[in-house]
């Protein structure tokens, strides 16, 4: 549901695979350069608003590779 500021079915935006494809790009550059690491294993609460989303974001530490 998240896409929906895309619109939806043949007047949905043209640009839209452009940028789904650029976030992918920018997702695997991350992965590949850095380690990323939780500091506690506690269970991240969640809450539903259009989709399920944690209720505070969770802490995530970048190492360089």
């Amino acid at each position: 549901f998240r896409s929906l500021a895309f619109g939806f079915g043949a007047r949905q935006c043209v640009g839209r695979r452009i940028a789904e494809n650029e976030m992918q790009l920018l997702l695997m550059h991350i992965l590949l350069s850095f380690h990323l690491s939780v500091p506690s294993s506690e269970d991240i609460k969640t809450k539903v608003t259009l989709i399920l989303q944690p209720e505070t974001p969770p802490k995530i530490t970048f190492s360089k590779l």
